[in-house]
């Protein structure tokens, strides 16, 4: 589209079954209604930083579209607006979005996972539902309302993590997600035994074994650690499980959700065992 369009109308380029690419200049603000819904070849779809509103349905139902980048302005995931799109496998959601309407993602049957932005409030009703590959998703400490059937039959879905309290839930939230267990952080406030009808238990940091990033290097016997942004691990070591004797060799605030650790002395002891431990 050329420079200088502000905008563009509700259901503007509906059913385009011939569609395979989209991108907007920087001048446009405001992406109407339904407006590139149905369109069953869209694969690809560019959209600038310019655009501050994506309305509702704008991109639904358009079965090839497998990634899109929302602007840093946008403030609300409207309603429907990427619902059945089938292959959608990747969205990435900025920070400044304080609300995720209703069917935003419903049907999105590839997306495996979801991390939703610190600022969203709100998870609007079916917002995940039916997203049959999604295996975990992480929720921020703002939330406080999720709505109705908002993860209604995601059978794959085994992890929904929580950063702060307890959210208001529907009772039904999380009906089908018979795999799902819900995990909180330590001090949080509001969470029992079940959560909108399936067990919760205690979020804590894990040492990532499986990865490339575990084993000796150079510098050191190392590990990634993964847990959430703004807590606190300390990593402890022992030389001999016979006897016990813990000591702390590490202590590390996580900027983002993982870090790596390093331990140097690995070769002072014949033997050389970790756990972790979390500081309030």
């Amino acid at each position: 589209m050329p420079a200088g369009v502000a905008g563009i109308g509700d259901f503007a380029f509906e059913g385009c079954a011939g569609l395979t690419s989209v991108i907007l200049p920087d001048s446009v603000r405001i992406i109407q209604e339904y407006v590139f819904s149905g369109c069953a070849n869209l694969t690809n779809v560019v959209v600038r930083n310019g655009v501050t509103e994506m309305m509702d349905g704008a991109f639904a139902n358009c079965p090839k579209l497998t990634t899109v980048a929302i602007p840093t302005g946008v403030t609300r995931i409207a309603d429907n607006l990427f619902g059945g799109c089938r292959t959608l496998a990747a969205v990435q959601l900025p920070d400044g979005v304080t609300d995720i309407g209703s069917y935003a993602f419903s049907l999105c049957e590839r997306l495996a996972s979801v991390t939703i932005p610190e600022g969203v409030t709100n998870l609007g009703d079916y917002a995940f539902t039916r997203c049959e590959s999604l295996v975990e998703a992480t929720m921020p400490a703002s939330l406080t309302d999720i709505g109705e059937r908002a993860f209604f039959e995601c059978p794959n879905l085994e992890r929904l993590y929580f950063r702060g309290n307890a959210p208001n839930a529907g009772s039904e939230a999380l009906l089908g997600a018979t795999n799902a267990v819900i995990y909180y952080l330590p001090g949080a406030a509001g969470w029992g035994a079940a959560f909108a009808g399936r067990p919760t238990a205690l979020w804590k940091p894990v040492m990532e074994t499986s990865d490339s990033d575990f084993g000796l290097r150079t510098n050191g016997f190392g590990f990634s650690v993964r847990w959430a942004e703004g807590m606190s691990v300390v990593v402890e070591a022992c030389p001999d499980m016979s006897e016990p004797r813990w000591e702390p060799i590490g202590t590390n605030r996580l900027s983002n959700d993982t870090f790596y650790f390093s331990d140097p002395r690995w070769t002072n002891s014949r033997g050389r065992f970790y756990r972790l431990r979390w500081e309030r």
